[in-house]
């Protein structure tokens, strides 16, 4: 499988990796282009398309929803 597939952030059963880039994202600590960078994907506009197929909302509205509630 190619880097930067919907496993990444998804991930399979236990891997783990969604849950990091979630986290990543709720701390606000990383812009998204690095958290993409982060979890192995080298175009962040293939991020963005993954990450809205499998949340429902952009990496960017996920991380601001939960910097509001810092």
């Amino acid at each position: 499988m190619q880097k930067g597939s919907l496993l990444i952030i998804s991930g399979p059963a236990g891997s783990g990796k969604g849950t990091v880039c979630s986290h990543l994202l709720k701390t606000g600590d990383f812009p998204v282009g690095k958290v993409a960078e982060m979890v192995g994907f080298r175009s962040d506009s293939l991020f963005y398309r993954k990450f809205k197929a499998v949340m429902g909302v952009t990496p960017k509205a996920y991380s601001k929803e939960f910097s509001k509630h810092k």
